[in-house]
């Protein structure tokens, strides 16, 4: 007798045992686009994103790992967890060099990634890997693939990438693009040079899609779009929203179209999600988890909690450009603020720092400070609820109230740490209005002589009220901040732009305060913030430094 429950159950066994255990019945191709934000993609001209977009499934707010480095991110993503398992906490890792030691590692000392799980369960695999930063390569075991190479720049990689699939059809293949990484280092994140290297890439992603369309694995493709990190100003490395947001694409064979995915993602999770679409069980050790809403087969996660979306805040101008906040330092003049957002939204905002509700100001019109203010702004959006709050830092000063402060510049090599300035001989000494180092600075001239220098910010404070007091410093590379010699900030360091702050109590009257800074190659960038209980958060204004 025949038996059809039976039959139906040992057939969803059978499907399910060719799933977990079967050979590989699909291609996976990711590309990696180096130094790609979400902000980065929204605003640059990408055809070929788009069309992969409209023909899969989108991620807009996955998030990096921290820090917001390359080496950490790209090692989390092939390897499923993150630094404090993998142990590439930085850029300075090296297999034979490095400060943590992976929770599990194979005999060569790496954690397992995901070319050991797709070698190990099928070792005649065809495995690839082609890559413009050279720094990736060192992140796996390169005998265990097919086909291994760094090329030259953007072009030789998406050449040699495009040959070797077009030749052999690998399962696997990852594609690493770094030109969007080195606009954003050289020009700066959001900058024109910066769209202008996201669309070149973008026409290099779509001449790999050709080949893989023109190929015999064309119909059984899934392509991952995915990025290390964003960025700010010409760096990255902290934990802002604009460096640890990035996009994320899955298009192909198995996933939904024109699909934005609801789940939350991280870049751990691209291990993972290859090893679900190849029908390879990921090792035990690995955190990732494979996005499984993007195909077509799933639902979105029955416990997943989305928790509380604010809409972006107004734009303040002057906008800010590069690391620089909306506002500005205004000598002898007043400033003009301009609030606005798409559509017509009611807009509220404070001048003293503090969080605006539907009490505050109601802005109708542009304003003048001529006074030092911290303005923030919110909108009602169309659901009735406050927007996140945008930032605007006005500092007014009048020339005859402030001397400004001194910088001493020195070259240097190398510098790892910030070194002892005391007795150093600088190369120039400047002035300044600010404790701050970016474009346009003081001493920019001799600054592009050199990759590698030290500066020496020095003044004095005028503390209005005796009080607790926080200082910040964010800088790219290293920074140490000292009030009347003794430390107070230590940010010291080979980074990106990152923030730390320290406390000290003060007294009314004037103090020492000096930061000491290095620059270890690339983009530079330095500022300082204080707060106390009568004063919010904001730019250490002009009008209370003086010169020592």
């Amino acid at each position: 007798m025949f038996h059809y429950r039976k039959f139906k159950l040992m057939m969803l066994l059978v499907l399910w045992g060719c799933y977990a255990f079967g050979q590989l019945s699909t291609h996976v191709v990711v590309i990696g686009i180096d130094g790609l934000s979400t902000a980065g993609m929204e605003q640059s001209n990408i055809p070929n994103l788009d069309s992969l977009i409209k023909n899969g499934a989108y991620i807009t707010h996955a998030h990096t790992v921290l820090p917001s480095s390359s080496s950490p991110n790209w090692a989390s993503m092939i390897m499923g967890a993150g630094p404090e398992l993998h142990g590439v906490t930085d850029n300075d890792w090296e297999l034979d060099d490095h400060s943590l030691a992976p929770i599990v590692a194979d005999s060569l000392g790496r954690f397992p990634s995901i070319f050991d799980v797709l070698h190990q369960a099928h070792p005649k695999a065809k495995l690839a890997s082609i890559y413009e930063w050279d720094g990736f390569g060192r992140l796996y075991n390169k005998a265990q693939l097919y086909y291994d190479r760094n090329g030259k720049d953007a072009y030789e990689t998406e050449q040699l990438a495009s040959a070797c699939i077009q030749r052999s059809q690998p399962q696997f293949t990852f594609i690493h693009f770094d030109l969007v990484d080195h606009a954003g280092h050289t020009y700066g994140h959001g900058t024109s040079q910066y769209f202008d290297a996201v669309h070149i890439v973008d026409s290099l992603v779509g001449k790999i899609c050709n080949v893989i369309n023109k190929s015999p694995m064309s119909k059984k493709t899934m392509i991952m779009i995915v990025a290390d990190h964003g960025g700010i100003g010409m760096g990255h490395g902290g934990n802002s929203e604009q460096e640890v947001r990035v996009p994320m694409i899955l298009s192909g064979y198995g996933i939904k179209k024109n699909y934005l995915v609801q789940e939350q993602v991280l870049n751990y999770d691209v291990a993972p999600t290859i090893a679900y679409a190849l029908n390879v069980q990921p090792p035990y050790v690995w955190t990732g988890r494979p996005i499984k809403a993007a195909f077509l087969w799933n639902k979105e996660p029955a416990n997943l909690w989305l928790g509380v979306t604010k809409s972006i805040g107004p734009v303040i101008y002057p906008i800010g450009y590069l690391n620089n906040e909306p506002g500005g330092l205004y000598i002898d003049t007043t400033a003009s603020v301009v609030i606005k957002t798409k559509g017509k939204h009611a807009i509220y905002y404070t001048l003293d720092g503090s969080e605006p509700n539907l009490s505050s100001f109601l802005y109708d019109q542009p304003f003048y400070l001529d006074t030092t203010a911290i303005v923030k702004a919110v909108y009602i959006n169309s659901n009735g609820a406050l927007s996140k709050s945008s930032v605007g830092d006005f500092r007014i000063l009048n020339k005859k109230s402030s001397s400004g402060i001194r910088i001493h510049y020195y070259s240097g090599s190398g510098w790892r740490q910030v070194p002892n300035f005391e007795f150093m001989r600088p190369d120039i000494t400047d002035t300044a209005w600010e404790f701050r180092l970016g474009e346009h600075s003081s001493g920019n001239e001799w600054i592009q002589k050199h990759n590698y220098f030290g500066a020496r910010l020095e003044g004095q404070i005028n503390i209005l009220t005796n009080d607790l007091y926080t200082f910040y410093t964010k800088s790219d590379d290293g920074s140490l901040l000292y009030i009347d010699d003794e430390l107070v900030v230590n940010n010291d360091g080979s980074h990106g732009v990152v923030e730390q702050k320290g406390n000290i109590n003060l007294k009314k009257g004037k103090h020492k305060i000096r930061i000491d800074y290095i620059n270890n190659e690339g983009g530079y960038w330095l500022q300082a913030y204080y707060k106390c209980s009568s004063v919010e958060k904001q730019i250490i204004p002009a009008n209370v430094l003086s010169q020592p």
